[in-house]
This record gives structure tokens, sequence and C-alpha cells, in this order.
């Protein structure tokens, strides 16, 4: 459903970030070659979500973005990204700030 919006180009309100975040979630079950372009379909979803010129779908799309990206193992852009979102709105996702920080101890 999410797809045949996307085609019709009713992409107004969280539908970017929340094809994304879906994206991500069947990403984890696929095969690896599978994963890497799904990954890229869900970063290009955020991406064009974050330039909304509407602020608070901004950091929506941020604040979904964090966490592909930490699914990703890549804890430096969700960090970046979970920034932006709190920077944009003042909201954060305490788990995945959490989440963030313990990687962060990881690898000291």
């Amino acid at each position: 459903m999410f797809a045949k919006a996307y085609q019709k180009n009713l992409t107004k309100s969280g539908l970017l970030s929340d094809y994304a975040y879906t994206t991500t979630n069947c990403v984890l079950t696929k095969e690896r070659q599978l994963q890497i372009k799904l990954f890229s379909v869900t970063n290009d979803l955020h991406n064009q979500a974050s330039k909304s010129p509407n602020q608070s779908l901004q950091a929506y799309a941020y604040l979904s973005w964090a966490k592909p990206y930490f699914s990703q193992n890549d804890f430096t852009n969700s960090r970046t990204i979970l920034e932006q979102a709190k920077i944009l709105s003042g909201k954060t996702d305490a788990l995945l700030e959490q989440s963030l920080k313990e990687k962060s101890l990881d690898h000291k």
C-alpha cells in the first residue's frame, strides 16, 4: 500500500518516513544483497521526507531515519540524524539514544 501511495505521489504527512520505516523492518529478514538495496530505498525515502517544508514532518523524518542507520550498525549517522530531530523539535527516542550511548561505550 505504501508503494502504491508513493507511485501516486501521495507523499504528504508522514508517509515517506512510515514507508521507509516499514521497508527497514522488511530488510531485516532478507538476504544481504536485497538488504543493501532496500536500505538504499529507505535512505532515499527518508532523505525526501526530510526536505518537507513542514518542520514537524522534517523532525519526524529525522527521528524515523535514525533507526534504520542503527539497524545498519551505522551508529555515527544514526546519532547525527537523531540530533537533527532534536534540533528541529526537541523530541528524541530515549531507547535509541540509550542504545547509541551503549554502542559508544562498546567501541572505546
